[in-house]
């Protein structure tokens, strides 16, 4: 199936500033075909969107270790790196396996240490400085 999709993103800004309208046209096809889907994918965005969910992860890791609940803290950290490694298998996305890659180890630290100032310095400013690419970009 292949459609012709008119998006339209319309921003508005602080008080004071005017609004900007950004228009686009894109040519889309949707497919069943798995290795369609698969071929067809955009790495770069998945890589992305890897680091968010890490990045989201990290944040809520942070927060369940601060209350006392290691154990949640590194199941989330675990559920989430394995999500992100089935992505980066199935699409064979080298770039979104090494983003998973090192959250079962994190996940096993947290589980029998939690977490260290350090270590949560480090988990608040590098989601902090992923939420702020995101944004720039």
């Amino acid at each position: 199936i292949t459609a012709l999709y008119l998006l339209r993103n319309v921003f508005h800004p602080l008080a004071g500033a005017r609004s900007v309208t950004q228009s686009a046209r894109a040519e889309v096809s949707f497919s069943t075909a798995r290795t369609e889907v698969i071929s067809s994918a955009n790495h770069q965005v998945q890589a992305d969107y890897a680091a968010n969910r890490l990045a989201e992860a990290k944040d809520e890791v942070v927060v369940l270790v601060d209350a006392g609940r290691r154990e949640e803290a590194a199941t989330r950290l675990r559920e989430v790196g394995a999500s992100l490694d089935k992505l980066g298998q199935d699409y064979s996305n080298s770039a979104v396996l090494s983003v998973a890659a090192p959250a079962a180890t994190a996940a096993e630290k947290v589980s029998a240490e939690g977490l260290s100032r350090a270590d949560r310095k480090d988990y608040r400013a590098k989601s902090q400085q992923t939420y702020n690419q995101q944004r720039a970009e």
